[in-house]
């Protein structure tokens, strides 16, 4: 085993969770299932998208339901491709972002289906 490539340079840890999300690229969008999520990124299932590694696309989700719904959109840029989906790794977001990126990642959502 080649050490090096086993090495994950995550700054935080994954967490599984499923909600939808929209990848934009700027020239088609499509959705996707977020699988699990990170503070710096997440992996998104989305066997149907056309995505190329190192694209920059805009993710769009919801976090929270009803009157406590808050919406988000995101620069990030594909970091890993599998064949059902991709590594995504945010870019540039704001504070409010990310503490309820936190609040997702420490409460561990796993059946919030939007």
């Amino acid at each position: 085993m080649d050490y090096a490539r086993s090495v994950d340079h995550r700054w935080s840890s994954r967490r599984p969770c499923m909600f939808y999300v929209t990848l934009d690229d700027g020239v088609q969008a499509c959705r996707g299932t977020v699988r699990n999520l990170s503070l710096g990124g997440m992996y998104v299932q989305a066997p149907e998208a056309e995505l190329s590694l190192n694209s920059q696309l805009v993710l769009g989700f919801q976090l929270g339901e009803g009157a406590h719904a808050d919406y988000y959109r995101l620069p990030a840029l594909v970091v890993h491709l599998t064949r059902d989906g991709a590594g995504i790794m945010f870019k540039d977001y704001d504070e409010d972002t990310i503490q309820s990126l936190r609040r997702v990642f420490h409460e561990t959502v796993v059946d919030a289906w939007h």
